[in-house]
């Protein structure tokens, strides 16, 4: 994602989450991940946090 790669500063970033329907975004330690659910809770999408 851009703004992982620092392609974008964090009002750009939830700005195109709220574009693209995504409510909030959950982040996993244990997996290293980011689950990004949308306003019924549905997964949209799980995304890998560099390491």
């Amino acid at each position: 994602m851009a703004h992982q790669q620092g392609k974008t500063d964090f009002l750009t970033f939830i700005k195109m989450c709220a574009t693209f329907g995504i409510e909030k975004w959950a982040i996993c330690m244990d997996k290293m991940t980011c689950t990004y659910s949308d306003t019924a809770g549905h997964e949209m999408l799980v995304e890998e946090i560099p390491q």
